[in-house]
């Protein structure tokens, strides 16, 4: 939120229009995609009130004018804007206007129809239904122009409206060029938020280790800034499946939170209530006065445009007193920690700073640099989580000097020898003491995390819904796992997969939090169900989301998915790495997986996963494993189970009921480690189904 603010009120002072003839986009290739910023003209209604009949008039007609920019940028304004956009197709494709982002709230577009008249209009923007969107995608609006090979010059105009500031990277191009774009812009969006989630569980765990509020107000920062930074590219668009006109009617006072956590941290973090009171109290009231202007504004008693500038000044002067006192704490009072916080400020301004530069057509616009806002909130919360870094060794170290102190004062006012061991004895005590409460707090946290893996898997009820005959052996090494299973039925198809993720315990813990969530974008939110296209999303998700194409990053997962049609009466299955095992008729069979994983290879060269498909005319039992149980030492040699072992148990045991196999696999298990005296060396997961 605080680039948003800052972007604005740069970039009130910086707009200019120029009169000029207007050209034609030109489309030869179903590749090309054009900026289209510097090729239309506008017009600004500022009563808001024109119709497409007056805009065909000759009086308005003249009045268009040309945009000198590589995208449409304007302050703050209740001025409706008028585009006149001619377009040429030489292309195999139909073409699309795409306006670049979601922030629109009213789009009416008028298209030409056989006698070049302006009959037909369709209105879509973010407060409107989903039903009027032309094109499913989560951060633009799409819309349609000439259809392929149409080579004749067609004019349309759109009319676009909203109450936030505009920054339109508008394009014209096909399905096929517009998704190119839209994936980078995903990609840069996922690993931003990749990254506000990890800092922010990884503040959390400090939380929860050291007991400090300070982290958890980060935390809270951290949460409420990445979605307040997401107007453009919406979070809540991505991930909801639902309508959003809420959220967009609503996104200031929902942003408002990001404001009061940030004013929240600075006050906490440098001491602002003993080392500038008077300061803290301003903050405060600008605060309050900011989120005043804005909540009349959302109740109606003030004009919207209004309030939104008076707003965005009172947190303009936030931002500017709040990275005024730290530098001032640095160089006056000397305060170490101020240092990463004002570093943090300087990246933040500088990203903001580009940000306005592009908008206004200084510097070249670019798909990377229209993100500059995101890459200057990674960088001040790198900082931050920095700047809380080095808090805290310097309280621990004044408290170690207190303590060394005090201990110099107890020695010098004690004479006896006896007093003394007794002094020493105590201090052994404390920090045995201290040291056993540290661990107490990290074992808590890691059965918190416990709690919170457990969250993500499948329920009992959920198998009983979908796959009553079945049974799930799992069994992690540590508190937390880098295994995990998944289950979802969507478009009458029942999902299931098992899952091993590079280590276990924490390391692994978090990469299956990765992988749940990948899966449930892949096949929840795209409505992907071919198992084979599910594992390479998968792959490329792992890959992107890691940055493993310019790391040394090898984490990745192995898999075994299976997609079911009860109704038809197949499945299939690909898996990397990973077999399925399935009997039918008394006899197994095994269809291996892929020899390679999902993620973890930096190699350039596309993926490609195999599907197998398997009838279900007959009754079937499957399970899908990872390799913990096979590789399990124990026995009288001390081998491992070995895959055949485990086959030929499958086998036996197949036709019992499926709690009783589960038992019976568990009892195997534990004696086959108990005869050979070995612990656990892997997390043990096995999934069977009878279908």
């Amino acid at each position: 939120m605080n680039n948003f603010f800052l972007c604005v009120f740069c970039f009130f002072f910086l707009n200019i229009l120029n009169s000029i003839a207007q050209q034609t986009i030109t489309i030869n290739t179903v590749d090309d995609l054009f900026l289209i910023g510097k090729d239309i003209v506008f017009l600004e209604d500022t009563t808001s009130s024109l119709s497409i009949e007056d805009i065909l008039q000759p009086k308005y007609q003249n009045k268009f004018q040309k945009n000198d920019k590589n995208v449409f940028s304007r302050s703050v304004s209740s001025s409706a804007f008028w585009f006149k956009i001619r377009v040429a197709n030489f292309s195999e494709e139909d073409l699309w206007f795409s306006t670049g982002n979601i922030a629109c709230s009213y789009i009416d577009f008028y298209p030409p129809d056989s006698l070049g008249n302006y009959s037909t209009v369709h209105k879509t923007g973010n407060l409107r239904p989903k039903s009027t969107r032309l094109y499913d995608v989560k951060n633009a609006f799409w819309l349609p122009l000439n259809e392929s090979k149409e080579s004749q010059t067609q004019t349309y105009y759109v009319r676009i409206k909203q109450s936030f500031p505009i920054f339109l990277p508008l394009e014209v191009g096909t399905i096929r060029s517009l998704n190119a774009r839209n994936d980078i812009n995903q990609a840069i969006t996922f690993v931003f938020y990749g990254v506000i989630l990890i800092m922010t569980l990884y503040n959390l765990f400090l939380f929860f280790s050291i007991r400090d509020k300070v982290y958890l107000i980060y935390v809270g920062f951290l949460i409420t800034d990445g979605w307040a930074s997401s107007y453009d590219y919406s979070l809540f668009e991505i991930f909801s499946s639902g309508e959003t006109i809420f959220f967009h009617q609503n996104y200031i006072i929902l942003a408002l939170p990001s404001i009061i956590f940030l004013v929240w941290f600075n006050l906490e973090y440098l001491r602002l209530k003993q080392n500038a009171k008077y300061v803290r109290f301003v903050l405060i009231s600008l605060l309050i006065t900011a989120a005043t202007v804005l909540l009349l504004s959302y109740l109606g008693f003030l004009d919207n445009t209004f309030a939104l500038n008076i707003a965005q000044i009172l947190t303009l002067l936030i931002y500017i007193l709040a990275w005024g006192v730290a530098i001032y704490l640095l160089i006056v009072k000397k305060m170490q920690e101020a240092f990463y916080y004002v570093l943090g400020w300087v990246f933040q301004v500088i990203a903001t700073v580009m940000l306005v530069l592009v908008m206004n057509g200084v510097v070249t616009f670019s798909v990377y640099l229209q993100h500059s806002s995101y890459y200057g909130i990674i960088m001040e919360v790198w900082f931050f989580s920095l700047a809380l870094g080095t808090r805290f060794n310097i309280l621990k170290k004044e408290k170690e000097l207190a303590q060394e102190e005090n201990l110099k004062l107890v020695k010098e006012q004690n004479t006896l020898l006896e007093y003394k061991v007794e002094q020493r004895t105590q201090e052994v005590q404390a920090k045995e003491a201290k040291i056993r409460k540290l661990y107490e707090d990290l074992s808590d946290s890691i059965h918190y995390a416990q709690r919170i893996q457990k969250a993500i898997l499948p329920t009992q009820e959920k198998f009983n819904e979908l796959l009553s005959r079945s049974f799930v052996f799992f069994k992690p090494r540590d508190v937390v796992s880098g295994d995990f299973y998944f289950l979802e039925k969507i478009e009458g198809k029942i999902i299931l997969a098992a899952i091993d993720c590079t280590g276990h315990g924490v390391p692994g813990a978090f990469m299956s939090l990765i992988g749940n969530d990948l899966l449930t974008e892949v096949i929840i939110n795209k409505k992907i169900t071919e198992p084979h296209h599910i594992l390479q999303k998968l792959h490329i998700g792992i890959r992107s989301l890691l940055k493993q194409q310019e790391t040394n990053n090898r984490d990745g997962m192995d898999m075994a998915l299976v997609v079911i049609d009860i109704e038809n009466k197949w499945l299939e299955f690909a898996g990397a790495n990973n077999p399925l095992v399935y009997i039918q008729n008394n006899e197994l069979e095994v269809i291996k997986g892929d020899k390679m994983p999902i993620g973890g290879d930096n190699s350039r060269r596309a993926k490609s996963f195999t599907k197998h498909r398997v009838s279900l005319e007959n009754e079937t039992v499957l399970y899908l494993f990872s390799d913990g149980i096979q590789d399990q030492f124990g026995g009288e040699k001390n081998k491992k189970f070995s895959p055949k072992r485990l086959r030929n148990l499958l086998l036996e045991h197949h036709q019992k009921p499926m709690d009783e196999q589960q038992a019976i696999l568990r009892q195997t298990i534990e004696s086959w480690q108990q005869e050979g005296k070995e612990k656990q060396i892997d997390d043990m997961l096995l999934v069977g189904v009878k279908v």
